[in-house]
């Protein structure tokens, strides 16, 4: 089985598919379901990429074309954890995009600072799409906590 953040599903540019949580906001836990709102359609389902700083680092900034190097947690929405880099002991290294990890994570990593801390939350299109990737079921929303440790 191939780790839960490589790419299988379609990548998107656009933008619009972005939402930011209040970073600033005194109470987080409502910044992110307002966020999730927002991303979300008529029927609940998350449809946007949802990308909220826990921690702003004070290193250099990723960008395209950068070797990234990160520690993560990744869960299903129910909070179902299906993989964690700080248990296997062993971080994750990318080429931002190049296309080596799930169009979430290509997206939602950019501007991301050396240090920090940031929770995204992938809608299934930016994901794994209609594939099942066990134990991820179908059509998931996921959940990431990314520490970004190095770029170069």
């Amino acid at each position: 089985m191939r780790s839960a953040p490589w790419n299988t599903a379609t990548s998107t540019n656009n933008v619009d598919d972005i939402v930011v949580a209040d970073s600033e906001a005194k109470n987080r836990e409502a910044a992110l379901a307002d966020a999730i709102r927002k991303a979300s359609n008529t029927s609940g389902q998350v449809r946007k990429l949802i990308v909220n700083d826990v921690s702003v680092g004070d290193g250099r900034e990723v960008k395209v074309g950068d070797t990234a190097t990160v520690h993560y947690i990744g869960m299903v929405r129910d909070g179902a954890e299906f993989d964690n880099s700080y248990k296997k002991g062993q971080p994750l290294s990318f080429k931002v995009g190049a296309g080596e990890v799930i169009a979430g994570w290509e997206q939602g990593i950019i501007g991301m600072k050396e240090g920090g801390k940031r929770i995204l939350i992938v809608p299934p299109e930016m994901g794994y799409g209609n594939a099942v990737v066990d134990p991820i079921p179908a059509n998931a929303t996921l959940l990431f906590s990314i520490e970004l440790l190095s770029i170069e």
